[in-house]
């Protein structure tokens, strides 16, 4: 079974990121679709490689810094066009 990561806000503001583990580190993707299987993509630090099924493992890899601060800014942004 897939599992997929998101980061929601306040419900209703919708998907910021959703993240998949890749190459040891957490990556972030964005969120136009799911990251899913077998897929060739690109996460949003650059790096870029075929996704495979996670283990219950992989997701405790440690999240890539750049897909981190890459997904704060969005989450700033977003949250700055609030009114």
């Amino acid at each position: 079974m897939e599992r997929e990561v998101i980061v929601v806000l306040g419900g209703s503001s919708g998907l910021v990121v959703y993240w998949r583990p890749m190459r040891g580190e957490r990556h972030a993707f964005s969120p136009d679709r799911p990251p899913r299987e077998g897929e060739v993509r690109s996460a949003l630090c650059g790096t870029s490689d075929e996704l495979v099924e996670p283990s219950d493992v992989d997701w405790l890899d440690p999240t890539c810094e750049e897909c981190g601060r890459q997904a704060r800014n969005l989450l700033e942004l977003r949250q700055r066009a609030r009114p």
